[in-house]
């Protein structure tokens, strides 16, 4: 994934969608859920989800113990692809060299819908993807950038699909994965 002792850019796409009625605000009560069949005590599901309410803590979302209590329902989805191969030709003085290349593309995807009485109850309000492409297939290395890459874009309408540059050997990173690191354990 990275090379030891470089300084390696890990460049995530992202696109965040709002509904335009929809406005944030500090203290609002979640309830964070898985965003497919998986059961919400599936191993994965809590260890991922770990990072997910230390960002959304840090925007002071208030997290409940149940869907009942909560202004919003967050569902939380994240994939692996199946691997894609590529086959490349060069050529050098003369001799035609053909070669592989197998990538995979690992995603983070958070949805949120009201669950507040009104007009927008049960509506989607806020939805982001980050996505990132390359030739690892370990999700579990790769989700914390997803996640930094993508946090201040949570709520908030791109207009489009941007990109976010993450550099592993930066302080900003370490210091916030440092900081999942101990909630983590928690």
């Amino acid at each position: 994934f990275f090379s030891a002792g470089c300084s390696s850019t890990v460049s995530v796409k992202i696109t965040g969608e709002k509904h335009p009625d929809w406005q944030y605000r500090e203290q609002l009560k979640y309830y964070l859920l898985p965003a497919d069949k998986t059961p919400d005590d599936d191993l994965t599901f809590i260890s991922y989800s770990k990072y997910i309410k230390t960002v959304l803590s840090m925007k002071q979302y208030v997290e409940v113990n149940s869907s009942q209590e909560a202004d919003l329902l967050i569902f939380l989805g994240y994939i692996l692809s199946d691997p894609d191969q590529r086959m490349y030709v060069s050529g050098y003085k003369g001799n035609t060299y053909t070669y592989y290349k197998t990538t995979y593309t690992k995603a983070l995807y958070l949805s949120a819908r009201s669950n507040e009485p009104g007009p927008q109850q049960g509506k989607q309000v806020w939805r982001v993807w980050a996505t990132y492409t390359d030739e690892s297939n370990d999700l579990t290395y790769t989700f914390p950038y997803l996640v930094i890459a993508s946090q201040q874009y949570w709520g908030v309408d791109t207009k489009g699909k941007i990109t976010k540059n993450i550099y592993e050997k930066e302080d900003v990173f370490s210091s916030w994965l440092e900081m999942v690191k101990k909630n983590q354990k928690k």
